[in-house]
């Protein structure tokens, strides 16, 4: 996977967090905004997912502590 952005918890709120992810995912690859929610929370869950969107398959993967996340094709 060529990452294209990477998110960091550092003060955020998981909320925020979480929001900032989906809202990236939704605008920048055209993912649908329950689908990225749910890759998403498979990601936080299984350390890595896959979003399916018209632009192609986006893949989202957490360190082990879940502070980080990536996104890229």
């Amino acid at each position: 996977m060529k990452v294209d952005k990477t998110f960091k918890m550092d003060n955020k709120t998981a909320e925020e967090f979480d929001n900032e992810v989906v809202e990236y995912l939704v605008t920048n690859y055209d993912c649908d905004k329950e689908r990225a929610t749910f890759a998403l929370h498979n990601c936080l869950a299984f350390e890595w997912a896959l979003c399916d969107s018209p632009n192609g398959i986006v893949g989202i993967q957490t360190n082990y502590d879940r502070s980080e996340i990536k996104i890229g094709k």
